[in-house]
């Protein structure tokens, strides 16, 4: 009885364990998933460890399974350049654009704020934050405040604020504010004073700040465009940059902490990791890193690190294996539907997809040119279950020729959506 009973308990505690591979690197870009730009601007993880993706050409939800993809095409998203992604205590999701304003998601439904329809400041947006409710927005015309529905602008005008380009803003431990400007320091407010950084009054290098990262030590981490990295430990203040460390470069992009170790992406050289004695690198020269051109990092549940690169996508690192988000046994989701890849694939002139229901549903299929631009759909209605198949014929909604290049087929399932790659060659 003992035996049996320790079998079964060995049986529970390898089911709860994730899967992991023995591959070092995984990736995610053009050619093997949705995702229709490897330009990745930022990367972040939600509270269930769903990853959202901003890229130059939209916005994309993997939770380790499914796709979905969010464009101003298909969804009432303000705009496709994702500048960064964030949570509030509610599981919204804010996105700041680049050129199109504030959006925010929850299950299906958005909200947006643009200079038309709210009083943010600016439509161009680079950064944001999020404070239990409150929203902070880095815009080209000030700090900007979200709380209750209602805005307020902090500006060179009424308050410390050093200059109204704000490129960073970030929320300390103690709930300061520290809002980095493009070229004149970073702005502090704390509660309703005001301080400013600056290369006038302080060690940094340049006024030019990247990225700034705040460790659960309390050292606070600066990096910047030009003048290296900035350790800020018990106001002793530390710079490490190409001349007086092992740093390849002095531009750099963003960054994160793991425990004690830094990590650092640069605009041109890969990644640095430094654990206060030793540094690290990390490039496509020495690793099977696909792009030296980091601009995004985050670490997930699993202990996974995401690199998201400026031209081929998503590399997802863990130097014993990357861990996946299969689900056990006991958590194995019921798939409402199967979608297969077209074929053939390559094509000419038609091709066919499949696609199978396990329960009745309403479907949409949609596609798109590599432009975004939707050239035909099939409104097929409420489906039984059961197997379908679809047919493309490369031709738009009013019968004329398509030609060759990329194209997106989009399903919309009830409330699910599957997106996949067809090529038509001639």
């Amino acid at each position: 009885m003992r035996i049996n009973t320790i079998l079964v308990f060995l049986i529970m505690v390898i089911n709860s364990i994730p899967a992991q591979s023995e591959e070092t690197w995984h990736y995610y870009n053009v050619s093997n998933s949705v995702l229709t730009n490897n330009n990745i601007t930022v990367i972040s993880i939600d509270s269930n460890n769903v990853k959202w993706i901003g890229t130059t050409d939209g916005l994309f939800r993997f939770d380790g399974t499914e796709w979905q993809n969010f464009n101003n095409l298909n969804s009432a998203i303000s705009g496709n350049y994702i500048r960064n992604i964030a949570f509030d205590k509610n599981n919204n999701v804010w996105i700041a654009t680049g050129f199109s304003g504030l959006s925010k998601y929850n299950e299906g439904n958005w909200e947006t704020f643009t200079q038309f329809n709210s009083d943010i400041p600016d439509d161009q947006l680079w950064d944001l934050a999020i404070d239990n409710d409150t929203v902070w927005v880095a815009t080209m015309s000030g700090l900007a405040k979200l709380n209750d529905s209602e805005w307020e602008v902090f500006n060179t005008e009424n308050s410390g604020m050093p200059s109204d380009f704000v490129r960073v803003v970030k929320i300390d431990p103690n709930n300061s504010i520290w809002a980095a400007t493009l070229g004149l320091g970073i702005g502090i407010k704390e509660q309703e004073m005001w301080s400013l950084i600056s290369t006038d009054n302080s060690k940094l290098p340049s006024n030019f700040v990247r990225e700034i990262l705040f460790q659960p030590s309390g050292d606070i981490w600066i990096a910047t465009n030009v003048g290296g990295i900035i350790n800020i430990s018990d106001d002793e203040w530390s710079i490490y940059n190409k001349d007086n460390s092992p740093l390849p470069s002095n531009h750099y992009t963003t960054m994160i902490s793991t425990g004690n170790r830094i990590w650092i992406g640069t605009n041109t050289k890969g990644l640095a990791l430094f654990d206060g004695l030793s540094w690290k690198f990390i490039n496509s020269g020495n690793s099977d890193l696909p792009s030296d051109l980091i601009r995004a990092l985050v670490r997930d549940k699993m202990g996974n690190i995401w690199i998201g690169t400026q031209d081929e996508g998503i590399a997802v690192y863990k130097n014993d294996g990357v861990f996946t988000d299969i689900p056990t046994k006991d958590e194995k989701p019921i798939n409402q539907f199967e979608i297969g890849p077209n074929y053939p694939n390559p094509f000419n002139p038609e091709t066919r997809i499949k696609y199978r229901l396990e329960k009745s549903a309403n479907v949409r299929i949609e596609i798109f040119n590599f432009l975004g631009q939707k050239v035909k759909f099939y409104d097929k209605g409420q489906l039984a279950a059961g197997l379908y198949e679809q047919l493309w014929d490369g031709t738009n909604q009013s019968g004329q020729t398509m030609p060759s290049g990329t194209y997106i087929f989009r399903f919309h399932i009830g409330n699910k959506v599957h997106s996949g790659k067809m090529l038509l060659i001639k």
